[in-house]
């Protein structure tokens, strides 16, 4: 899986109604907030930037699989970032196992 290379800081976020539903402010037009929904179109996700929109949707919306190259960066950085809070969290419960 592809990692989002930033050169900035992270993306600033809001959660909204769910876990997986997320406000992701654009890094090149501050200000300007995109919706993310990391469970819509069979998990691969929604986003309403352009780049999702018009490139990467009418696929999306197709695939069957997931796929990174179906996501825009937004989704992709939401994704990184749970995925590496979800690790963080199994390693601390298997250190505490260890522990017991």
């Amino acid at each position: 899986m592809p990692s989002v290379q930033r050169k900035g800081p992270p993306f600033r976020l809001r959660r909204l109604d769910t876990q997986t539903r997320w406000l992701v402010e654009s890094a090149s037009e501050p200000g300007t907030w995109y919706l993310c929904d990391l469970m819509a179109n069979v998990k691969i996700g929604r986003c309403d930037c352009a780049d999702f929109v018009y490139n990467k949707s009418p696929a999306a919306m197709r695939a069957e699989i997931p796929s990174d190259d179906l996501r825009c960066k937004h989704l992709r950085y939401l994704r990184e970032r749970f995925t590496n809070a979800l690790l963080d969290e199994i390693g601390k419960n298997e250190k505490n196992r260890e522990n017991e």
